[in-house]
Formats: structure tokens, sequence, C-alpha cells
């Protein structure tokens, strides 16, 4: 778990993030993506769950987040591995971003670095995705 992935385009942040978390290619989250829509929107809430909970066979579950920051955020967390959708300040869309141990793996930045040196740290975050096993 935890080899960073790039995005590719504008909409695919949740195939990357998913592909961090799940510990296998961006190719092989996207194929299991509806693609036409995909294009068009990015993944919604319910394919990002879907996706993780088949790819690394655990149960996850997508809770929403009253905190300000996703700093915030992570000061609160009792689990090392989680997925994050980011409000993207003055949009009507987000920005998926995978938390493993401390470190945000954004899939637009080029590796990883620590929660306390992520400039989207302030960012609001919408939705959080944890695993319901607690050693995930």
């Amino acid at each position: 778990m935890g080899r960073h992935k790039l995005q590719k385009n504008g909409f695919d942040c949740g195939v990357a993030a998913v592909a961090i978390i799940a510990d296998c290619s961006y190719g092989k989250v996207l194929r299991r993506c509806p693609v036409d829509k995909m294009l068009k929107r990015g993944l919604n809430l319910k394919e990002i769950g879907s996706l993780l909970n088949g790819l690394t066979g655990v149960p996850w579950v997508g809770r929403f987040s009253r905190l300000e920051s996703l700093e915030w955020l992570h000061e609160t967390m009792r689990c090392s591995v989680y997925l994050v959708l980011l409000k993207v300040p003055g949009e009507k869309f987000g920005h998926y971003v995978a938390v493993i141990d401390g470190a945000v793996y954004d899939p637009w930045d080029a590796k990883p670095v620590p929660m306390e040196l992520y400039g989207k740290r302030h960012w609001k975050p919408w939705r959080v995705f944890v695993s319901l096993i607690p050693w995930f």
C-alpha cells in the first residue's frame, strides 16, 4: 500500500487515490470504472466506495465530515489509512487524496508529503472513507 500514483487528467483523482490505497495499478482501477461518465465528471461517492471494497477485499464506509480542515480531520482520525474528498475552495467539485501514516498522497502532486507540509491541508473535507477493518 502507498505507492504514489499521479492522475492523468482533471477528473481522475479518485482513480489514482483508490489505486494508492488498494496498492494496484491506475489501469486496474480504471478498468473497473464507468469510463464514459468518469471522463466527464470524475467518480462519485458510491463508485469510490465500491472500488475500495472490491479492490482491497475489505469493507469501506464513507462518512460526512463536519470538520473545517483536512488538518483537523487528521488530528481526530483513529486510523492510519483513509481516503478523503476535499472541497475545492470556490468550486462545486472536490478532489480525492489518500492519507497513509500521516502522509498525504495527492494524485496531482509529484510525491507524497507529510500532513504538516501539505499545501491544501486547510481545505474542508467533504467525505472521508475508512476501512471497517481496523488494521487495514
